[in-house]
């Protein structure tokens, strides 16, 4: 029998938080419920989403989230769900599926090479780009990708794209400072005035 820091009762179920404050079953229960309501959950790795201890002044939190299973099987669920979507909420990995009936969470894991993912639960698959089933990212990168190329030339030295949008053929690359010709694609010379800018 130990006595709880919250309502001096002694009771045999107790829960030891690890930093000398001992909670009974009942007080540790509704204080995960209250924390559940409004997911007061914080992310303190390496215990993952937990909370502070029951005791007020304490600010240590409990490092065995396997102690929230007191609150029963459905809101042990609930928790696990919450704190997965905190997660992956929080990392650059992660997405929750775009399915309106749904809304798993979970990290990144490419279906095939053409930048779309697969729910792992429901197996929606979706643009990992704008997470529409059927998008047009790809090809709208496609067209870009197209009119880059037919609308600009590297620069010879360094290689940067760089688009002439009238006048001379005389390019001096900002990127690298090599002066190149837009015609030719190498480096300027007095000749290529003369049969680019005659002719």
């Amino acid at each position: 029998m130990a006595e709880c820091c919250i309502c001096d009762g002694k009771e045999k179920i107790i829960f030891d938080l690890g930093c000398n404050h001992i909670s009974c079953q009942s007080c540790f229960k509704d204080y995960l419920l209250s924390t559940l309501q409004e997911f007061h959950f914080k992310n303190r790795p390496p215990y993952g989403f937990t909370v502070s201890c029951v005791y007020p002044e304490c600010n240590r939190v409990v490092q065995d989230v396997h102690h929230f299973h007191v609150m029963g099987q459905s809101s042990y669920s609930e928790y696990q769900r919450k704190a997965t979507e905190r997660l992956i909420a929080i990392d650059d990995e992660g997405v929750t599926c775009p399915n309106p009936s749904c809304g798993q969470s979970f990290f990144w894991e490419p279906y095939d090479d053409d930048g779309r993912s697969q729910c792992p639960d429901c197996f929606y698959t979706f643009c990992r780009k704008c997470t529409e089933r059927d998008c047009v990212c790809q090809s709208e990168d496609d067209l870009t990708r197209t009119t880059i190329e037919a609308t600009t030339r590297r620069c010879p030295k360094c290689n940067v794209a760089t688009e002439r949008n009238g006048g001379c053929a005389h390019i001096h690359c900002t990127s690298c400072g090599m002066d190149w010709c837009f015609k030719c694609v190498t480096e300027w010379k007095e000749e290529c005035q003369w049969d680019h800018w005659f002719n």
